[in-house]
């Protein structure tokens, strides 16, 4: 019989920041095509942090996904 091996805690974590980050930068890609001249790096720290008042990336990703639902369902 085979034993399932978990993935460590840290290694699940870095995985699904890798996957957050992905897709805080497609929507910061979505936003700097709206926004010319606006720096990507700007957009991303106002996302993550600035006008969100965050200062975490997973509540930006929840924040942002909660916006385009309310988007989608309206």
């Amino acid at each position: 019989m085979a034993f399932l091996r978990t993935k460590p805690l840290e290694d699940e974590i870095r995985a699904l920041r890798e996957k957050i980050d992905a897709e805080i930068d497609k929507h910061v890609a979505e936003v700097a095509r709206k926004s010319p001249g606006v720096p990507p790096g700007n957009i991303r720290q106002t996302l993550a942090s600035g006008l969100l008042g965050l200062n975490c990336q997973c509540a930006a990703y929840l924040e942002i996904k909660n916006k385009e639902a309310k988007k989608e369902a309206a």
